[in-house]
């Protein structure tokens, strides 16, 4: 959300948050094992944050403040451990992480996509954030982030205007510098002003934890914690708190599986490019096949109907072939870099076992969910809408539909 002054008009598109915080975590498992007890014996839990965004993480002075940074030291004091704060920039967070700077990154970080907000006679004039993809149009974002990328992706023909201190985003839109601004939902509450007006959302968004490829141990645990947490009410307690009464009775287990549909969708370009690399084609029939054996031994041991699995995962793997697929002309051409196809598929792995563990749940609590409205919502790539139909429907089968 952006804010106007009488000098010019503000548009501010900010992500819509799926209200998921906190209930995923993303990496590659490597060999690396003992990464609890070599945390525990030294006491601390080193967590990077940004310290500039609010309502995840806000350093005012020595002290961060948020709903990430209360979350990480409540789970360093579960770990019977300190915690620690370090702080990153945006541009580094990936780097930092793998050069061993922390444990975990906690600062409202994006698993997925986007949202607005403009002055009144503005959205009135142009209520299609669409309208704002023009030349003339300049739009300040927070440099080095996911939102850098998402301005260039809806705004590719704007003036895009990255700004090193998120805090003062806003500085260039209420100078006249900018006519917009881009941020997410949750963020944007802070930044509300009476002449803004949401535009949007333009997709769903979730947020994470991001734990380091030699921490699986720790990645687990956090898992598990999270789990408990949610059930036991702390995590809902916290985004109340931080992100008002709506978030904190959003169906975290719906959340969770539609993260995890959206970061399984999300690493198929990465796939694309590691075929390429390797002259393989799009489709693979015996890897098809290990996936569905896969699934249909943590069907049998999550106790879910293995037909209705069978039926999901057959439609998760044609809608993979097709952001491959739309992917191949990109792939061939960035096909000298990127993760290696077994770490991906070692990545999608896990995602998957998330994924189960999620629907298990769903069937258990009784979940009430309308998947056709958060499939279109959400970013998939470029799937089908044929394809993303039958995606829903298949989630369906694990879910009530609501009343």
């Amino acid at each position: 959300m952006r804010r106007r002054s009488a000098v010019g008009a503000l548009l501010l598109l900010a992500l819509s948050l799926a209200l998921g915080v906190a209930l995923w975590r993303t990496r590659v498992r490597s060999g690396h094992s003992g990464d609890l007890e070599a945390l525990r014996r030294r006491g601390v839990l080193r967590v990077g944050t940004s310290g500039d965004y609010a309502p995840f993480t806000l350093a005012q002075g020595p002290e961060i403040t948020g709903l990430d940074a209360e979350l990480a030291t409540r789970a360093a004091r579960d770990l019977g451990v300190r915690v620690e704060f370090v702080r990153f920039s945006w541009g580094n967070l990936l780097a930092d992480l793998k050069a061993g700077r922390f444990d975990i990154g906690a600062s409202g970080i994006t698993l997925r996509p986007e949202r607005a907000l403009a002055p009144r006679e503005v959205a009135q004039r142009m209520p299609d954030p669409a309208a704002f993809d023009r030349s003339d149009v300049r739009i300040a974002v927070n440099r080095g982030g996911y939102l850098e990328r998402v301005a260039h992706r809806f705004f590719p023909h704007a003036t895009i205007l990255p700004t090193d201190d998120n805090r003062r985003l806003l500085d260039p839109v209420l100078g006249n510098g900018a006519d917009a601004a881009l941020s997410d939902s949750a963020e944007a509450r802070g930044l509300a002003h009476p002449e803004l007006v949401r535009l949007g959302p333009l997709t769903r968004d979730h947020k994470g934890l991001l734990v380091g490829e030699r921490a699986p141990e720790l990645a687990d645990w956090l898992d598990d914690w999270l789990r408990a947490r949610e059930l036991d009410g702390f995590v809902s307690a916290l985004r109340r708190k931080h992100l008002g009464d709506e978030s904190a009775t959003a169906d975290m287990t719906v959340e969770a599986i539609v993260a995890d549909v959206g970061l399984r969708m999300g690493l198929m370009p990465l796939v694309a490019a590691a075929k390429a690399r390797k002259a393989l084609p799009i489709e693979d029939r015996s890897q098809e096949a290990r996936v569905l054996e896969r699934i249909a031994a943590t069907a049998t041991r999550y106790a879910i109907s293995p037909t209705d699995t069978r039926t999901l995962y057959d439609v998760l793997i044609r809608a993979s072939k097709e952001v491959q697929r739309a992917s191949s002309a990109s792939a061939a051409a960035s096909a000298d870099v990127g993760p290696a196809l077994d770490d991906l598929r070692d990545a999608i792995r896990r995602i998957d076992e998330h994924l189960m563990h999620s629907l298990r749940d769903a069937v258990e609590a009784g979940s009430t969910a309308n998947f056709p409205a958060l499939l279109q919502n959400s970013d998939l790539g470029d799937v089908s809408a044929s394809t993303r139909a039958d995606m829903a429907a298949a989630l369906a089968k694990f879910t009530h539909a609501p009343h």
